[in-house]
């Protein structure tokens, strides 16, 4: 004789299975929304550390050409071999006389170096001049936009010759669109002092 077994079906019911399926895509849209806002802040910071390393390659030429300089002259106005301050409003012009150990040929070392700040179509940049201001280069690259530099010089107008280091302080603000409504803001400044030769 034959024996059937009551047999129970194990499995789980379409409930079950909708409400499992659920939960994990609630979970999953949680994990991948962290996951794109990480991406987004880490390309974010990626970006800052960029412009800080351009703009502060800027920083780095300006300090080393007024550090090793001399007859600091503020303004794109007056005799520009002349020294000349701007403690208190500072300007965009900032006008060097290159010492001799910044690796230039001694021939060119008469002119000066000069830095100075101009908008073009809506874009601040900073450009330089090896030669008194006949030609200058760009020296921020294309994709900042400036959107403030002041030189602030103190102590050029009373030299060397009565014991004053002349003192250059600089400030730097910039802009960085890196499209869907990012930007990166990056302020910037240093303090230069000039050497003396022995």
């Amino acid at each position: 004789m034959l024996v059937l077994k009551d047999r129970k079906k194990s499995g789980f019911t379409l409930i079950e299975i909708i409400i499992s399926m659920g939960l994990f895509s609630i979970v999953m849209l949680i994990a991948l929304t962290t996951l794109f806002s990480l991406s987004a802040a880490n390309n974010r910071v990626r970006s800052a550390q960029v412009v800080t390393d351009n703009l502060g390659f800027v920083f780095e030429d300006i300090s080393r050409v007024a550090r090793f300089g001399f007859n600091y002259h503020c303004g794109d106005y007056g005799d520009l071999s002349e020294p000349q301050d701007c403690p208190t409003d500072g300007d965009t012009f900032l006008a060097v006389e290159r010492g001799e150990n910044i690796g230039v040929e001694p021939a060119v070392n008469t002119d000066q170096v000069i830095y100075r700040y101009r908008e073009d179509d809506g874009m601040g940049m900073i450009e330089k001049s090896l030669n008194s201001g006949s030609s200058y280069e760009r020296i921020t690259p294309e994709n900042i936009n400036v959107t403030y530099f002041r030189d602030y010089v103190m102590g050029a107008e009373s030299g060397i010759d009565n014991g004053v280091q002349a003192q250059i302080f600089s400030v730097l603000g910039a802009i960085v669109d890196e499209g869907e409504e990012s930007e990166v803001n990056i302020n910037l400044q240093t303090t230069i002092t000039q050497r003396f030769t022995d």
